[in-house]
C-alpha cells in the first residue's frame, strides 16, 4: 500500500515537473514568436515608408514635368496671341512702365 501511495506521489511529482517544463517551454516559443512578430512588423512599416516615399518623389517629379509644359504651352499661346511688332513692343513696354510708376 506504502509503494502504491510513493508512486501516485512520484507521479504527481512528475507531472508537476512535466506541467512546468511545458509552461517554460511555452513561454520561451511565445517570447520568440512575440520578437518575430515586432521584427516583421519594422520591417514592414519601413518598406512601406520607403515605398510611400519613393511614390511621393515619383510624383514631385510627373508634378515638375507637367508644371513645365504647361508653362512652355502657356507661353506659346501667349507669344501666339501677342505677335506684335517693334512699335507694339514699345507701346507695350511704355505701358508696363507707366502702369508700375503709378503705384
Amino acid at each position: 500500500m506504502r509503494e502504491i501511495i510513493s508512486e501516485i506521489f512520484a507521479a504527481e511529482e512528475e507531472g508537476r515537473l512535466q506541467v512546468a517544463a511545458a509552461k517554460e517551454r511555452a513561454s520561451v516559443i511565445v517570447a520568440g514568436a512575440r520578437k518575430t512578430a515586432a521584427e516583421l512588423a519594422t520591417s514592414s512599416h519601413e518598406a512601406a515608408r520607403a515605398e510611400a516615399e519613393r511614390i511621393s518623389a515619383a510624383a514631385l517629379e510627373e508634378v515638375g514635368r507637367e508644371k513645365a509644359a504647361l508653362l512652355v504651352s502657356a507661353g506659346a499661346e501667349i507669344e501666339k496671341k501677342l505677335r506684335l511688332d517693334d512699335a507694339g513692343r514699345r507701346r507695350a513696354a511704355l505701358e508696363v512702365v507707366r502702369r508700375v510708376l503709378e503705384v
